[in-house]
């Protein structure tokens, strides 16, 4: 339950402090529409294994937040060298979503889970991770951005 609350009042201030609403919003499934392109476009940067590729996905503020097995990066500055320093050790990256679900907050905010499946070689070691993704997209300017990732796996033992 306390999860629960943390992850909606998460939800809720990245998206600009709105709560969500009980009826489904105009343009509802436009913004589900657009929210899964834009997740394909992160699959698809991640796969590019470039930074370049995947940076204008995200917000570049201070209130961005991403946290990779347990360890927050808050703002951009800090996520962005954390998606550095894993793509500069990879020379090849895979990412498959399953059960992807996007549900619409509003016109300009959604929530996207998914599972995950990303393999990072560096030519030499292959590391495979299978979690669960939950992305938050805020809409800015026309684009979908990323404002909060989180991604875990179990560890293997």
């Amino acid at each position: 339950m306390r999860n629960a609350i943390l992850a909606a009042c998460a939800l809720v201030a990245a998206c600009g402090g709105r709560a969500q609403k009980e009826t489904t919003p105009a343009g509802a499934d436009d913004a589900v529409a657009a929210a899964q392109r834009a997740v394909e476009s992160w699959r698809q940067a991640w796969e590019a294994d470039s930074f370049d590729a995947i940076a204008p996905l995200y917000a570049h503020d201070a209130k961005m937040v991403l946290v990779a097995q347990g360890v927050p990066y808050s703002g951009w500055d800090a996520a962005s060298a954390h998606l550095k320093e894993m793509l500069g050790h990879a020379r090849e990256v895979h990412v498959k979503l399953r059960d992807v679900t996007v549900d619409s907050v509003d016109e300009d905010c959604a929530v996207v889970v998914a599972q995950m499946d990303r393999d990072l070689s560096d030519g030499v070691v292959t590391t495979s991770e299978r979690g669960v993704l939950t992305l938050v997209l805020h809409k800015d300017g026309g684009q979908w951005l990323v404002v909060s990732e989180h991604y875990s796996y179990p560890h293997s033992s």
